[in-house]
């Protein structure tokens, strides 16, 4: 990979309008750890919600140099990250929930790591070794690291969550 890159982070967006002031300020804190290496696009997909999520992203958007993408109704996650990867330009495309359950600062070590060892892909587990897991129920969990470690043991790649 050459010097200076864009990275592209897709943030798939469903009745998110609480959670959007947390969010706001986490990508400003992305935004600013690359100001001096990289170019930072962020694509803000709403997902047809029906709360005031899309009028807060379009007043979020101009502050983050973002884009925002809407769908007419819900299409679902996967729909939201296709929308995303297609319009991205970047080098590197991430993406991040946009409640902050995972904590979407962890991209910096990830993209340290991605350019470090020229890995086509990075995927952040809470259930890696250096992984943890905060305010979720014991009992979800369970079920959660049960499933990964059947997926681990039944597919060919070894990952620690699926």
């Amino acid at each position: 990979m050459g010097d200076r890159l864009t990275i592209s982070i897709v943030v798939p967006c469903y009745n998110e309008e609480e959670s959007l002031p947390q969010l706001s300020g986490v990508l400003q804190q992305l935004i600013a750890a690359y100001e001096k290496t990289d170019d930072v696009e962020i694509l803000l997909v709403d997902d047809g919600s029906t709360d005031g999520t899309l009028a807060a992203l379009e007043r979020l958007a101009p502050g983050l140099r973002g884009h925002v993408l809407k769908h007419v109704g819900n299409k679902g996650i996967a729909e939201a990250y296709r929308t995303g990867f297609q319009a991205a330009k970047g080098d590197i495309v991430c993406t991040i929930d946009a409640d902050c359950t995972f904590d979407p600062l962890e991209l910096v070590p990830m993209l340290a790591e991605l350019r470090a060892t020229a890995a086509d892909l990075v995927v952040a587990s809470p259930y890696h070794p250096r992984g943890r897991v905060e305010g979720v129920p014991g009992w979800r969990l369970i079920l959660s690291r049960g499933a990964s470690w059947i997926y681990r043991l039944l597919l060919p790649v070894k990952l620690y969550s699926y």
